[in-house]
């Protein structure tokens, strides 16, 4: 997934991201759903700061280390995202 961001930047995020997972870091981050979908590397980056990712113009892209700690906190928040959207 990492790679994916990396090189197919520009790619839509359901990739690698289910609607739900995609729409949770926006909900999280107290930002807008946009309406269209994003791509995998907005994505990614939005995920990685979870980890500690500082995003600048001089930064290299996330590791792998940062990305797994940010996905240990990430997972949980798009299940209860999906959880709390469910009609019940």
């Amino acid at each position: 997934m990492i790679f994916v961001g990396r090189f197919e930047g520009n790619a839509r995020a359901s990739i690698c991201f289910e609607d739900y997972e995609w729409k949770a870091i926006y909900v999280y981050y107290k930002q807008k759903i946009p309406p269209s979908e994003p791509s995998v590397s907005e994505i990614l980056l939005m995920i990685a700061t979870l980890g500690g990712y500082k995003h600048s113009k001089h930064a290299l892209p996330p590791g792998i280390k940062t990305m797994w700690s940010a996905f240990q906190i990430f997972y949980p928040i798009a299940k209860m995202y999906l959880n709390m959207s469910r009609n019940t």
